[in-house]
């Protein structure tokens, strides 16, 4: 992801960034920047990532209407 001030992001960082842009979320996502939230987290975030097809599959085409 790069921000609008040309920051590149990639990773936990980037899901921690957007949830602060969700309005529903933003009220919570102090959380998210809590020193320890990144070690805690990150691991979380590349498990997640590693196992996403194994989960919700993969299109090898991507899908029009």
């Amino acid at each position: 992801m790069v921000t609008a001030k040309g920051e590149v992001l990639a990773g936990f960082q980037t899901v921690r960034k957007i949830l602060t842009l969700l309005p529903v979320i933003f009220p919570i996502s102090w959380i998210f920047y809590l020193p320890f939230m990144k070690k805690l987290l990150s691991p979380v975030y590349m498990w997640v990532s590693t196992n996403r097809y194994d989960w919700f599959g993969r299109y090898d085409v991507p899908h029009t209407s």
